[in-house]
């Protein structure tokens, strides 16, 4: 499960509405849930073989107990779309949204569209109407955008002591 709060949002603010997230996944029965992790600030990106970073990000995977010779009746995709339905009632979150792990190549989502241009206002509004379009589309779902507006910031605490030490 991956969600992403609105852009500047606080990890504690994160972190709190993705409690919301866990005690959903954590009301799976004994028969189904193994065990689960959260994690906060990132979330894998499986198109771009690497993580997607911010403090409004969080993703929670959910490792299932096995279906054939153990005691999961429903199939992971079962679970997901009772997870999805149950995960409508969660306020604060942009978007939240689910991904199975896929087993060896290829990785990455059954279908992928990658708009180019010069401007981000652009290809800001030509992204929104794609999603908006899919999201109309009878059994689409999960459909998400990599693109976020806003500038990435990195902030440097200078430690005062240190820096003085070499004359600064």
């Amino acid at each position: 499960i991956q969600a992403e709060a609105k852009i500047g949002v606080n990890l504690e603010y994160t972190e709190k509405l993705t409690k919301q997230l866990e005690k959903i996944v954590s009301k799976l029965g004994d028969d189904e849930l193994d065990s689960y992790t959260t994690y906060l600030g990132q979330f894998d990106v499986k198109d771009h073989y690497g993580n997607k970073i911010g403090s409004h990000l969080a993703q929670i995977n959910v490792h299932l107990k096995p279906k054939h010779g153990g005691s999961r009746k429903r199939s992971v995709k079962a679970i997901m779309n009772d997870l999805r339905t149950r995960i409508k009632s969660v306020q604060g979150f942009e978007k939240i949204y689910f991904d199975k792990e896929q087993e060896g190549p290829p990785i990455g989502k059954p279908v992928a569209i990658k708009i180019k241009g010069d401007s981000f206002d652009v290809l800001g509004k030509i992204s929104n109407q794609v999603e908006e379009y899919l999201n109309s589309v009878n059994g689409v779902f999960d459909v998400n955008s990599d693109y976020e507006v806003g500038r990435g910031q990195l902030r440097i605490v200078v430690d005062q002591d240190q820096a003085a030490r070499v004359g600064l």
